[in-house]
């Protein structure tokens, strides 16, 4: 009799649950779910139906703890109004042993969650963003024909075209024919033009899509200079188009929370401010040793530029105690420009760092004050307000020390560098990044295990309110029930963000998993009532 009690329960249970959680579903992802997880302006019909056959079941697993609470009120609210559960007690039928039911619920609800946030979900954001870099050639397209055409560089040039020239062929280049081309600044455009041509190119691959281009024949009036001026090539810099989804930990996997945390110098952000310290040590190691050889060579030094020689003398120089720099008194500098060998004197100088167009640093000399140049073959002078000598090689010995210091030992405080104080500090900043970064692994794991336990302790209080408040006053069960869930995600919420501090670790995790304990106290007292009325 017992086992076809609860069969009976646990299909109530489950038609109301899983009409709940359907209902749910669609309703929070109909209400602004795609919107709220992608950053794009434009899907088109068919990417929005690919992105709602992700979204809506991602959804769906994260209200099943609402649905299950739901169902286990409503029913056992029905039972207790129905007085079947007086007639199981008068039966002398135990009555805590009808409770197996939402306890398989709530177990079920429990992996299920858990499964879906640490594995489900993380893989649906990735099959959301290749359905957006998919078709981010159509949203380029759909921009084209717009009223307000495409945007590049944030706003700062806009291409207008009403010819599209489709190359199936390469997919990741889209020519346009006939363009209008218009560059803006802070005070307005810039500079306006027409092309014969325009080559875009597109790049998915990396984690911000950017889009790049060429344009020929292109002829352009120069609002500056007051000028119209030709030119038969010119590059787009590369610019990002319209964002997929930013590297977040709660969109990683499991697997990946535990890498991440054993090398937090994999994560992106960790890696950036790494590679910004790197830079820093090595323009800081050229910089001291430069200085050193032009100490100890009475103010002379020999670079490498392009493989050639440039001898810099300077009767005085100093360098910056924060970052190294290097400023030069009344300099002499010989070095090939453009072929032609030269000497060019000035009364100072600063030796500075630079990016060449692949990212690479390389050091360029800034001389100005009554700036002479001096041909070695015509003898002639030029004189002229500045030089600059870019290109000047930071020295291969110089970064392979750099490169032979591990992310490791950056990381580790105690771990001695002989740096500047903008060096010391982007390290500090990568340490505190590191540490920040593996307290929020660890508060998300917290966080993901202790809301899906919540489900097992709240939906057990759930169906014992509903057989105390029945009847009429099933939905007031209801009620009750709902507030310590909104307790629990309260408390997960602020645990997560005191855990995430560095002070803060302990209270945040107790405050997480406290609540789930006080719903489990709450749950005896109620299950106890309920079984000796």
């Amino acid at each position: 009799m017992l086992p076809t009690l609860q069969w009976y329960i646990a299909k109530e249970m489950g038609k109301t649950f899983i009409l709940t959680a359907v209902g749910l579903s669609l309703v929070f992802a109909l209400g602004g779910g795609v919107a709220n997880l992608i950053e794009v302006e434009r899907v088109t019909p068919a990417q929005l139906l690919r992105l709602l056959a992700i979204i809506v079941p991602m959804f769906g697993t994260l209200t099943l703890p609402v649905a299950a609470l739901y169902s286990a009120t409503v029913t056992y609210g029905r039972l207790s109004a129905d007085n079947e559960i007086l007639a199981c007690r008068a039966s002398g039928i135990n009555i805590q042993r009808l409770f197996l039911p939402p306890v398989l619920l709530s177990l079920f609800v429990a992996c299920c969650t858990f499964y879906s946030i640490s594995f489900l979900i993380p893989g649906m954001v990735r099959d959301l963003d290749q359905v957006v870099r998919a078709g981010i050639r159509h949203i380029v397209e759909e921009q084209l024909k717009s009223p307000d055409r495409l945007s590049l560089q944030g706003g700062s040039v806009r291409i207008y075209t009403d010819n599209l020239i489709e190359d199936d062929d390469a997919p990741n280049v889209m020519n346009l024919a006939g363009v209008a081309y218009v560059q803006l600044d802070d005070q307005g455009w810039k500079l306006y033009g027409t092309a014969g041509a325009i080559s875009l190119r597109f790049d998915v691959e990396k984690s911000k899509p950017r889009i790049s281009g060429a344009i020929r024949n292109f002829t352009y009036y120069n609002r500056k200079n007051n000028d119209w001026l030709m030119a038969d090539h010119q590059e787009i810099p590369p610019s990002v188009i319209p964002r997929t989804f930013r590297p977040k930990v709660k969109f990683l996997n499991l697997r990946e929370l535990f890498d991440y945390r054993n090398r937090p110098e994999d994560w992106p952000r960790v890696t950036d401010v790494l590679q910004r310290t790197r830079e820093e040590l090595l323009r800081q190691t050229f910089f001291d040793a430069t200085f050193q050889k032009m100490d100890t060579e009475e103010g002379t030094v020999i670079l490498q530029r392009e493989g050639q020689a440039v001898t810099i003398e300077a009767e005085k120089g100093q360098q910056g105690l924060h970052d190294g720099g290097i400023t030069l008194d009344n300099v002499r500098v010989t070095t090939r420009i453009e072929g032609e060998m030269r000497t060019i004197t000035g009364m100072r100088a600063s030796l500075i760092t630079e990016r060449n167009q692949n990212g690479e640093q390389y050091a360029a000399l800034i001389i100005d004050g009554d700036v002479a140049s001096q041909s070695h073959i015509d003898k002639g002078t030029v004189r002229k307000g500045r030089e600059r000598i870019a290109g000047i090689s930071l020295g291969e010995t110089h970064r392979q020390h750099i490169a032979a210091i591990s992310d490791d030992q950056l990381l580790d405080g105690d771990y001695y560098i002989d740096d500047r104080p903008a060096a010391r500090e982007m390290r500090l900043e990568a340490i505190e990044q590191a540490g920040k970064f593996v307290r929020k692994v660890g508060s998300e794991l917290h966080s993901r295990l202790a809301f899906s336990v919540s489900s097992f302790v709240l939906i057990i209080l759930g169906a014992a309110l509903g057989i105390i408040y029945r009847g009429a006053h099933v939905m007031a069960a209801f009620g009750i029930s709902f507030v310590p869930l909104l307790i629990v995600i309260v408390s997960n919420i602020m645990g997560r963000q005191l855990a995430e501090k560095e002070g803060t670790v302990l209270l945040g995790v107790l405050l997480i998993w406290g609540a789930i304990i006080a719903v489990g106290v709450a749950d005896m007292i109620t299950v106890s009532r309920v079984t000796r009325r």
